[in-house]
């Protein structure tokens, strides 16, 4: 399955039904129990491909929001005689998002199924590839390395707007043995190209300023984190040529606004956009 908005795979989340000879017989919670997943995208579980006897996951991609499975119902198969209608929502509920659902299914019966079985054309089923790629810095996104002294990271959470916005902190103070206090973040990409990236914060009174960094040059501009009060925001920090696969992104606090109170960064998000 793929989805059309990276950063999450709330398909998972949408509820599936299974009629049989006309009366409702399963109401599940949909992918991510029906493929045996369930808790998927948590550490130790379906965050990756993985082989089980009966189950399985064949790949597990939050960024590119793709994901798929398979289940062998060998000893749990459904037994019909007159119909079976099997039904997955794409989304949350009510299939409220755009999702590209792709799979094989073994059906045994005496007699061909009556509904339409024909497969849409190749174009319709090729894979896309997402341009604004979303990696969710507050979840599980790897960080090689970050600064070597005087510097922590924690998960934290506050209130923006009425909503619970959760980021990757960052706090350090005096200096690190290389100079500015920094983080790296592994990214991977579909596809080699240029790429803008920005990043989903959360301003504050103890942030400091960023700026995005490749082969210890400065890439963009030196972007203040500070805000008398928590803000969501979202900022430009460069343009990068990469190539496909793995990535380091490495983010310097160079320094910090005379009002501020510490050299920190809250990271929601680190977002890759395709412009080639």
């Amino acid at each position: 399955a793929q989805g059309m908005e990276s950063g999450a795979t709330l398909f998972f989340e949408g509820d599936d039904q299974t009629t049989i000879d006309g009366e409702l017989v399963i109401h599940g919670t949909g992918s991510e129990d029906f493929y045996n997943g369930g808790w998927y995208d948590v550490p130790g579980r379906w965050e990756t491909s993985r082989s089980f006897p009966l189950s399985g996951c064949l790949a597990y991609q939050k960024h590119l929001t793709r994901t798929g499975g398979y289940r062998m119902m060998l000893g749990d198969a459904y037994a019909f005689d007159k119909s079976i209608l099997q039904t997955i929502e794409h989304a949350p509920t009510g299939n409220e998002q755009i999702n590209d659902y792709a799979g094989t299914t073994f059906l045994y019966s005496e007699k061909r199924p009556t509904c339409d079985i024909s497969l849409p054309s190749q174009a319709e089923r090729a894979v896309v590839d997402i341009k604004r790629i979303v990696f969710a810095t507050w979840w599980n996104v790897p960080i090689p390395a970050f600064s070597f002294n005087n510097a922590t990271l924690t998960k934290d959470v506050v209130k923006c707007e009425g909503q619970d916005v959760r980021f990757l902190s960052m706090r350090a103070h005096d200096g690190d043995w290389f100079g500015h206090h920094f983080i790296s973040f592994t990214c991977e990409l579909p596809a080699a190209g240029t790429y803008q990236i920005s990043l989903d914060v959360v301003k504050g009174p103890a942030v400091g300023i960023v700026q995005l960094f490749q082969d210890e040059a400065p890439i963009g501009p030196a972007v203040d984190m500070y805000a008398a009060k928590h803000e969501k925001a979202q900022a430009l920090l460069g343009t990068l040529t990469l190539p496909e696969g793995k990535s380091h992104l490495l983010f310097k606090i160079t320094g910090k606004h005379e009002q501020s109170s510490g050299l920190g960064l809250d990271l929601v998000n680190i977002v890759c956009e395709r412009i080639d």
